[in-house]
């Protein structure tokens, strides 16, 4: 029996409109977590299971050029 193809590969031409409306759905809940808990000015933050990682441009926006965001999934190319 061949090696089923992983569902949710980034290969997929859906990968796309998939990531868009993981964003819409659930960025604005995401970030009302995080609001309280995000770093500031200066801070520094990892995100693990990126996407498209609009949730890290968020955060790149808080912290600003003097802190830091590494994000990372297991596919990043489909990174902004």
């Amino acid at each position: 029996m061949p090696d089923p193809e992983y569902l949710l590969t980034n290969a997929r031409a859906e990968t796309v409109a998939r990531f868009v409306g993981l964003e819409e759905t659930f960025d604005a809940v995401t970030i009302r977590h995080l609001e309280g808990l995000a770093p500031g000015p200066g801070g520094r933050a990892l995100e693990l299971g990126a996407g498209a990682g609009s949730i890290a441009v968020w955060l790149a926006e808080r912290v600003g050029p003097a802190g830091g965001v590494v994000a990372t999934d297991l596919d990043v190319s489909r990174f902004r």
